[in-house]
């Protein structure tokens, strides 16, 4: 059995971040009525720079729950 060096497990803490990321997106985008999966694809396509775009789109308002 092989253990994960640091280059594979910095990899693996990336995708978790980003799935993580997409995830809390399309829930945040869900209960805001926005449309959550233009809000992933911009996200999936500009990186940091979608979810930047994302959160000022989005205001400061608290989600409506």
């Amino acid at each position: 059995m092989t253990s994960l060096g640091l280059p594979e497990l910095m990899v693996v803490l990336r995708l978790f971040f980003w799935i993580a990321l997409l995830l809390g997106v399309y829930r945040d985008a869900s209960s805001r009525g926005m449309s959550a999966g233009f809000w992933i694809a911009i996200i999936f396509v500009l990186h940091l720079l979608g979810f930047i775009v994302y959160l000022i789109a989005r205001g400061m308002k608290p989600s409506p729950r």
